[in-house]
């Protein structure tokens, strides 16, 4: 290549990562901030302030009907809360130290609080019957006899008691 078309090339190339970091950046700036805006529907609204403190089946059905998981809607409600709060939403998401590079998923795993840990929890695993559809919670000691007893195959050993 002559040094025109190099020169070339390198802009095209140059013009073209800084294409895509913007439009990354702006989708994950409007998911941050459709996830903070959530929080604070929420957070305000006259039903959720009668019900929904301490009120488990109120918020999971809540959460439910909106579309999203549990973990994602408390999260907005932290997210809210901890960063929102009496501010403009529009510029939280340019607080954080990562810049451009900030995440909806760097944002509940570094700055959101964890859910507080039961020290006398079992660690319930909930697995799904893939025949009829059936829940099934495990213990931990539970869920390794299943895993020790399955064979190469991915299957469940025929000849064990479970």
């Amino acid at each position: 290549m002559n040094e025109i078309i190099v020169d070339q090339y390198d802009q095209l190339v140059e013009d073209c990562r800084a294409i895509i970091t913007e439009r990354v950046y702006n989708s994950r700036q409007e998911l941050i901030l459709g996830y903070g805006e959530v929080g604070e529907r929420i957070y305000n609204d006259e039903q959720y302030k009668k019900f929904g403190k301490g009120n488990q089946e109120f918020v999971e059905r809540l959460f439910q009907d909106i579309g999203i998981g549990k973990t994602t809607g408390y999260r907005c409600l932290q997210f809210y809360e901890k960063f929102c709060k009496g501010k403009v939403l529009s510029s939280v998401a340019e607080t954080f130290e990562e810049g451009k590079n900030i995440s909806w998923n760097k944002i509940c795993n570094k700055y959101l609080p964890e859910g507080k840990k039961d020290e006398n929890c079992e660690h319930k695993y909930v697995f799904v019957c893939i025949r009829c559809g059936e829940r099934i919670d495990l213990t931990d000691a539970e869920k390794d006899d299943i895993i020790r007893k399955r064979n190469k195959n991915g299957e469940v050993d025929k000849n064990s008691k479970t």
